[in-house]
């Protein structure tokens, strides 16, 4: 298997820590999120993250945002407390 890992859900509690995690790990993240700029305020910048819009309720906007993925985690709708935005 490769490296690049769509962690969906990455803005939020859960998908912050996952994709921090992974990151610390080696792999490459990319970060399915439905607005690119809301994502870079809450996921910073880091050597190997990736954003890419697209909405899970909108199959369409999936294709291209999958394309060279090997694994996909799905963080959306979980809740949990990320570092920075509740402080």
């Amino acid at each position: 298997p490769g490296d690049r890992v769509m962690v969906v859900g990455a803005t939020g509690g859960v998908g912050q820590l996952l994709a921090a995690k992974l990151l610390d790990k080696g792999f490459r993240v990319r970060a399915l999120c439905r607005d690119a700029a809301r994502a870079a305020e809450v996921l910073g910048a880091a050597e190997g993250l990736e954003l890419v819009e697209g909405d899970t309720r909108e199959p369409a906007t999936l294709l291209g945002a999958m394309e060279g993925v090997d694994a996909v985690c799905c963080a959306s709708g979980t809740t949990a407390f990320p570092s920075q935005r509740w402080e």
